[in-house]
């Protein structure tokens, strides 16, 4: 039963803020990577959920720019060639690498919520900017250190929080929120073990 226990929290971890941070990219490899998502600016605030309690275990946030999109990780555990990471910001957010990105959190045990808020540009570059300044974060500190992002770049009524699905509830306050919602009930074909696999085709 012990045994059984520490399994489950072991999962829970890994799927959340798991892992140490990895050696960070090269500013020139983040550089080269760089992709703009077309559309406005916008934020999506990402939240991986216990398919068995319903409780948030992570938070990521995805930020659209007028020059860049990229996915502020905050102690995760997912890492790509084709997505150079550095102090916890991954590059090259293309179609399809936000594809790999939600899939590999999508799992048996975890769903992923997804709340896209549209942005000014000025706020979208600040986030961004902010996100680079802030550097790796430590463990368990995902929601904390995203709250503070979103509050210190003026996104209205985000502040720092301990749990994940608090820090949800406060951007559903947020009028223009559009929520989605990822299940997967499927092993993963794709894991940290695999991290040279390349991203699914284009669609």
């Amino acid at each position: 039963m012990i045994r059984a226990a520490a399994l489950a929290a072991g999962l829970a971890l890994l799927s959340a803020c798991g892992l140490p941070p990895s050696a960070d990219a090269t500013p020139e490899a983040a550089a080269a990577a760089a992709h703009r998502a077309p559309g406005p600016p916008s934020l999506t605030l990402f939240t991986m959920v216990s398919t068995r309690d319903g409780s948030g275990s992570h938070t990521a946030l995805m930020v659209s720019g007028r020059a860049e999109r990229i996915v502020f990780d905050p102690a995760g555990t997912f890492a790509h060639p084709a997505a150079p990471e550095r102090g916890d910001v991954l590059h090259g957010i293309d179609d399809r690498m936000l594809e790999l990105f939600v899939d590999y959190h999508a799992r048996p045990l975890f769903d992923v919520e997804m709340r896209t808020l549209p942005l000014d540009g000025a706020t979208a570059d600040r986030l961004i900017a902010l996100a680079r300044a802030r550097g790796p974060v430590p463990r368990i500190r995902c929601a904390l250190a995203t709250g503070a992002l979103l509050r210190d770049a003026g996104v209205p009524g985000m502040r720092p929080r301990l749990y994940p699905d608090a820090l949800a509830r406060d951007l559903d306050r947020r009028p223009g929120v559009v929520r989605t919602r990822r299940a997967d009930p499927t092993p993963d074909a794709w894991s940290p073990e695999r991290r040279d696999a390349p991203p699914p085709p284009a669609a």
